[in-house]
């Protein structure tokens, strides 16, 4: 195989070796975006859960005292 042939085939690994290089550098960073939106979901996801259930305590809360008023209510009509 001549020299020049070899540096051309050289040239084109190289070429395509850059390439491949670049390529893997932007999944990289598609894999970066993708784990930083995940974190970002499964915090707002958190939070979304920790606001439920509080409101969900709220509401039986609220449903026991209007239950415990309502009981009232009805001891008094019958006294």
């Amino acid at each position: 195989m001549s020299n020049s042939r070899y540096f051309q085939m050289e040239s084109n690994n190289d070429e395509r070796l850059n390439n491949l290089a670049n390529k893997l550098a932007t999944f990289r960073g598609i894999n970066e975006d993708i784990n930083q939106q995940a974190i970002n979901d499964d915090s707002l996801l958190n939070q979304l859960n920790d606001s439920f259930t509080t409101m969900a305590s709220n509401i039986k809360d609220s449903a026991s005292r209007l239950a415990r008023t309502m009981n009232m209510g009805n001891i008094r009509v019958f006294l």
